[in-house]
């Protein structure tokens, strides 16, 4: 599940015109350090509402 909401993620960020985890976290206001650990396997629920948010899309929507 968390490949799946990692590769949604980055199609989105694509989708948005973000290019990488660096201009993501800056746009969410946390560390790239923070992000990227997120990103990469401890995506939390609270990091998935925020980026729900930031992306317009439901949490299943990421998760899907």
């Amino acid at each position: 599940m968390i490949k799946r909401a990692q590769t949604n993620i980055d199609l989105l960020m694509h989708k948005s015109g973000v290019l990488n985890d660096k201009g993501l976290s800056k746009d969410l206001g946390i560390s790239q350090a923070n992000l990227s650990q997120k990103l990469r396997g401890s995506i939390s629920i609270n990091t998935l509402e925020l980026l729900a948010l930031y992306f317009n899309v439901s949490i299943k929507d990421l998760l899907r």
